[in-house]
């Protein structure tokens, strides 16, 4: 939703309209998509070294 502009407050989505504030959000969602990326490849690399 972060990177389409659009916030949940909990009556369904709406769209951001402060340009900033929205970039803002976009980066912190790119941000956590990297991490979640690279804990899942460590995770994965570490399980397979515990299997051999």
């Amino acid at each position: 939703m972060a990177a389409q502009g659009l916030r949940d407050m909990g009556e369904g989505t709406e769209r951001i309209a402060n340009p900033e504030e929205a970039t803002k959000l976009r980066a912190r969602a790119r941000s956590l998509n990297w991490l979640t990326t690279v804990s899942a490849l460590v995770a994965t690399g570490l399980l397979v070294i515990a299997s051999r």
